[in-house]
């Protein structure tokens, strides 16, 4: 009875997690800007400025915000990646005992 309840709740959790995953969608912030709120063109440059750009003037683009299940997937991906290379490290660690 104690495992079909644990089994019931682990599904009905998976479940959930389904459909929030699927109902989720990030803010894009791209797509909420309008052309109408572009307010000049830019001109061509004809000063004898230098034409190199320094890299005070560059602007990186905003991150997206990244979805719960991404996050949650590199972090188990993370900790896969640990287990997974502390196993082959001794299983190398076992086999150049049993070489020498």
């Amino acid at each position: 009875m104690r495992l079909t309840v644990i089994l019931f709740l682990l599904v009905m959790m998976f479940i959930l997690g389904t459909f929030f995953g699927l109902m989720y969608q990030a803010i894009d912030e791209e797509e909420t800007a309008h052309v109408s709120d572009i307010e000049h063109v830019a001109e061509p440059l004809e000063s004898e400025e230098p034409l190199y750009v320094s890299t005070e003037s560059i602007v990186l683009p905003e991150q997206k915000t990244t979805h719960p299940l991404e996050k949650v997937a590199s972090m188990l991906e993370r900790i896969t990646t640990f287990l997974f290379e502390k196993i082959i490290y001794l299983l190398f660690a076992i086999t150049e005992l049993f070489l020498n």
